[in-house]
């Protein structure tokens, strides 16, 4: 037991450098009971909030074949959108986790059973896009159906306003400064509502991740902000990194 004890004390003077890591060659030099799996009293839980992203439209969802005909990225249902986000997330934070321990020569058993230690579920509402228009000029309005929910306006890949129930005359995006105004360019009657802006709504992930890793489970805010920044370069790099560039990603 006091051989035990020794190596503890030496791998955490080893690895003050890197937290992360010392979570990780824990496994390679103590019994699992011993040092990887903590009581189930000690089990470390960290609420997190995925933010200053845009809406790509891979995040939405529609029931329409028409609407995946003109935006084939977007998801057919919302359990499939829920997924997907699901797996965006997830796939950051194990490959922070994997590329560590590649880093350091840990055996792939050993980053697999670290990874099987971490549990992440996800809190979102997918949006439900049941008419689109694709790439147009901001001056072409959305002509609303009131049997559809939301409707979207998609500029490459991103939803970026949509157009509410309430808005039976249809809806076109606020010009910018220096354009004509509503009136005057849609004939002064029917004058189509201005666009609403993505609701806030979808523009934030909440999500936890639940640890039962000794080390992992005693970190300190410090060492979870190292290891959330890394899944932010994750993210920022990603097949979605046009939407993600700024992501930010906060802790409790």
């Amino acid at each position: 037991m006091r051989f035990l004890l020794s190596n503890n004390e030496l791998l955490v003077k080893l690895c003050n450098i890197s937290p992360l890591l010392l979570a990780l060659v824990c496994w390679n030099f103590l019994p699992l009971n011993g040092c990887g799996v903590t009581p189930s009293t000690q089990e470390r839980i960290v609420r997190f909030t995925v933010m200053n992203f845009t809406l790509p439209v891979q995040m939405v969802f529609t029931t329409k074949p028409r609407v995946k005909m003109n935006a084939p990225f977007i998801q057919e249902d919302q359990q499939r959108a829920k997924e997907v986000l699901y797996d965006f997330v997830k796939d950051a934070i194990n490959d922070v986790i994997g590329k560590e321990g590649r880093k350091y020569l840990l055996q792939p058993y050993v980053i697999e059973a670290i990874l099987k230690q971490i549990t992440v579920d996800i809190e979102y509402t997918p949006m439900k896009c049941n008419k689109v228009l694709v790439d147009r000029p901001p001056r072409r309005p959305l002509v609303y159906d009131d049997k559809y929910t939301e409707n979207c306006f998609v500029n490459n890949g991103t939803v970026v306003a949509i157009c509410r129930p309430e808005n039976k005359k249809g809806c076109a995006i606020t010009p910018v400064p220096g354009q004509e105004p509503f009136s005057k360019r849609f004939g002064g009657e029917e004058v189509p509502d201005p666009a609403t802006n993505v609701p806030s709504e979808y523009l934030q992930i909440h999500g936890t991740l639940k640890t039962t890793n000794a080390f992992m489970a005693c970190w300190t805010d410090l060492e979870w902000r190292r290891m959330f920044d890394r899944v932010q370069c994750f993210l920022a790099r990603s097949n979605l990194r046009k939407d993600f560039l700024g992501v930010f990603i906060d802790f409790t």
